[in-house]
């Protein structure tokens, strides 16, 4: 077994453990016998970790083949996993009869979902990005490329996690999964196109 490959069964472990508590936490809050309004605010941000979970297993299988199995190595992959993990604990309520609303349950509890998937942003452009060169490595208008969609995913995000109002905090968790799948699940090359009209 290669390093890159005992990287990944551990990654993969700390990932899965956190789409399997995403799963449960939405399965559960289906079976509750007493129903708390649902609004759009809690699916959207079940999808954006959904989302967010896949693009970071796909960013671990691209970017990081050559991941050394050390303290430093191993770190931030771990706390990535860990957020994630958070992420997906805090997206729905324990006991949703509590609660007459899940919108009430984010603004008092669920947006620290959104806090921990803004930990993710950061640690991934801080370590896996910049911190291993690899941003630059990118031609320079790529890299004003690669600012320009970074910014605009945790600026979507911390437009929703300040936010009081409800449509601002869906409107920012749709921006933010559009732009992941569009950049992970399409055939649209962000970064292609924001690099070409950079150079007009």
């Amino acid at each position: 077994m290669s390093q890159f490959e005992f990287f990944m069964g551990f990654y993969s472990l700390l990932l899965g453990l956190a789409v399997a508590e995403l799963l449960l936490s939405f399965g559960n809050l289906v079976r509750a016998a007493r129903q708390p309004r649902w609004g759009v605010i809690t699916p959207l941000l079940g999808l954006n970790i959904f989302v967010q979970l896949v693009a970071s297993f796909a960013d671990a299988w691209m970017k990081l083949k050559g991941v050394s199995i050390d303290f430093a190595g191993i770190t931030a992959p771990s706390l990535i996993g860990v957020s994630f993990f958070a992420a997906a604990i805090m997206v729905t309520p324990r006991d949703a009869g509590e609660w007459p609303s899940l919108d009430d349950y984010y603004f008092a509890r669920g947006r620290w979902a959104v806090a921990a998937l803004i930990s993710v942003s950061m640690l991934t452009i801080a370590f896996l990005e910049i911190g291993s060169g690899r941003v630059g490595r990118y031609l320079p208008v790529a890299q004003v490329a690669y600012v320009v969609i970074n910014t605009a995913v945790v600026g979507s995000l911390l437009v929703a996690f300040f936010s009081r109002r409800p449509r601002f905090v869906a409107a920012g968790l749709a921006v933010a999964s559009a732009i992941v799948i569009a950049l992970y699940a399409t055939p649209l090359d962000i970064n292609e196109l924001i690099v070409r009209l950079l150079q007009r």
